[in-house]
């Protein structure tokens, strides 16, 4: 019996060496090609009411109260009929 956990023993500790071996080796940064065109929405805007308030044909501004994280395009414009556009 003694025999038997002795070579339990050592299997455990072979196995623990080599997981703590692999766990120790450096992982290298993975090479990716470079961008082909610049992104042009990296340095984007997303403008509200709350910034600028630009001549509304058409439109008008949405002050209803942000409802809930779903509700995206709060402080924006709304649109009233078609055709109509913001001038900035």
């Amino acid at each position: 019996m003694i025999k038997d956990i002795n070579l339990l023993q050592k299997k455990l500790k072979n196995s623990f060496e080599r997981v703590k071996a692999e766990l120790e080796v450096e992982e290298e940064e993975p090479i990716f090609p470079k961008e082909m065109t610049e992104n042009a929405y990296e340095n984007a805007k997303r403008l509200t009411i709350r910034e600028i308030s630009p001549k509304l044909c058409g439109f008008h501004a949405d002050t209803e109260e942000k409802t809930g994280h779903l509700d995206h395009f709060k402080n924006g414009w709304i649109g009233k009929k078609s055709r109509g556009f913001h001038s900035f």
